[in-house]
C-alpha cells in the first residue's frame, strides 16, 4: 500500500484513493494490522478494486473518517456510466464516529460485487446500495448509524444475496435510528440469517428493523430465512407505520422460520406496534415465521398466505384488519396462538 502511513494521525485520503484505485488486477493488503487510515474527504473508486483487510470485526484495520467527509460517501465504488463487473473489499472497519452524517461504503453501477467481514460504526448511512446487481453481501455489520443501517434505493438493485449481516443499535447510541434496512426500490433480494437488533435498555429509538416501502406497481421479490428483526419505537402510542417489519406495496414476498419482534426484550402488554406491518402488495408467504409484539397489522393487502406461524403473547389478535379488508384473501393454516388470542379483530 505505497504511500498510506497508516498511523490515524497522517491525512491518507490521496495515497489510500490512489491504491484503491490500482488494485483492480490483483488484491491489496492492508499495511500491517493495527494500522489506522485517517480519511478526511469522500474518496471515488472508479477502478472496481479487489481489497483485502486482516479483519472488520475485530478492528485491527480501521479506517476512520473526520467531518471533512461531509454528507458524502467514504468509499464510494463507483466506476462512470458504464457497469463493470467483479469488485471485492473484505476484512477491515469503518470508523464514522467523527463523521454523523457520512455513509460509509456506496456502491453504483457495480454488478458481481463481494462485501465480506467488514463493520461501519456511526455516520448517518452505513452501507448503500444503487444500481448494482448480482452481488454477495457475507458477514457484513452496521451499527449506530441514524438514518439506516443498509439502503437500497435503485429500480437496478437486483438480485442480491446477503447473509449473516447485523444491524445494531447499541446501548451507547447517542441518536435514534430510522431503519436497520431501509429498501425504497429494489427487487430480487435475499437475506439468510440476517439480524436487526437494539440493545435492551438503550434510551434511543429504532424505528423499523426492515421498512421496505415502494411505488406502486413495484415487481419487488423479496425472500426472508432465519432471520430477526427486534424493533423498539413508542412504548405508550400507536404511531400506525413503524413495525418490526414494515412492507408496503412490495410483491412476491417469501419469508421462512424468521422471528419478528417489536418489543426488544420489554413487556409485549405494553407495546403498541405491530412485529409485521403489511400496506397494499401483493403475494406473500409466510411459513413457520414467530411473531412477537402487536402481531400482524394487514392494511390493503392481497393475495396473503400464512403457513405454521407462531404469534407470541402480547397483543388482542393475531391478524390486526381494517373493516374492510379482504379478508377472503388472508389464507392461514397450522397457526399457534396463545390461549385466550383471537385470530382477528373482526367480528364473525
Amino acid at each position: 500500500m505505497t504511500g498510506v502511513v497508516g498511523d490515524g494521525v497522517t491525512d491518507d485520503s490521496d495515497a489510500f484513493e490512489a491504491f484503491l484505485n490500482g488494485t483492480r488486477q490483483a488484491e491489496g493488503g492492508w499495511p500491517s494490522a493495527g494500522r489506522t487510515i485517517k480519511v478526511t474527504r469522500p474518496l471515488r473508486i472508479r477502478n472496481l478494486p479487489a481489497f483485502r483487510g486482516p479483519g472488520g470485526h475485530a478492528e485491527t484495520a480501521r479506517i476512520v473518517a473526520t467531518s471533512g467527509v461531509g454528507t458524502g460517501s467514504v468509499l464510494t465504488v463507483a466506476p462512470g456510466v458504464t457497469t463493470q463487473r467483479g469488485m471485492r473489499m473484505s476484512g477491515f472497519a469503518l470508523d464514522l464516529t467523527a463523521a454523523p452524517q457520512a455513509t460509509g461504503i456506496s456502491l453504483d453501477r457495480v454488478d458481481r460485487w463481494v462485501l465480506d467481514d467488514i463493520l461501519i460504526r456511526g455516520g448517518a448511512v452505513g452501507f448503500d446500495f444503487g444500481a448494482c446487481s448480482q452481488g454477495k453481501g457475507r458477514d457484513l455489520t452496521a451499527y449506530n448509524q441514524t438514518a439506516a443501517m443498509f439502503r437500497a434505493h435503485d429500480n437496478n438493485c437486483v438480485a442480491n444475496d446477503f447473509t449473516g449481516c447485523l444491524a445494531y443499535q447499541t446501548s451507547g447510541a447517542t441518536a435514534d435510528t430510522a431503519c436497520g434496512w431501509d429498501v425504497t426500490a429494489a427487487r430480487d433480494l435475499q437475506w439468510h440469517a440476517c439480524r436487526v437488533l437494539r440493545a435492551p435498555g438503550t434510551p434511543r429509538r429504532l424505528a423499523y428493523g426492515w421498512r421496505v416501502a415502494l411505488a406502486p406497481g413495484s415487481f419487488g421479490g423479496f425472500m426472508w430465512s432465519c432471520c430477526e428483526a427486534d424493533a423498539i419505537t413508542d412504548l405508550t402510542a400507536d404511531t400506525g407505520g413503524s413495525a418490526a417489519v414494515y412492507l408496503e406495496n412490495a410483491a412476491k414476498v417469501q419469508a421462512v422460520n424468521n422471528f419478528w419482534s417489536a418489543n426488544s426484550g420489554g413487556s409485549d402488554a405494553l407495546f403498541k406496534q405491530p412485529a409485521l406491518h403489511i400496506k397494499g402488495g401483493t403475494d406473500f408467504n409466510f411459513v413457520n415465521d414467530r411473531y412477537s409484539g402487536r402481531g400482524v397489522r394487514l392494511r390493503s393487502a392481497a393475495d396473503l398466505n400464512f403457513t405454521g406461524c407462531r404469534f407470541v403473547a402480547g397483543s388482542a389478535q393475531a391478524f390486526d384488519l381494517s373493516p374492510d379488508e379482504p379478508t377472503r384473501l388472508l389464507r392461514h393454516s397450522g397457526l399457534t396462538l396463545p390461549p385466550g388470542m383471537p385470530l382477528t379483530n373482526l367480528p364473525g
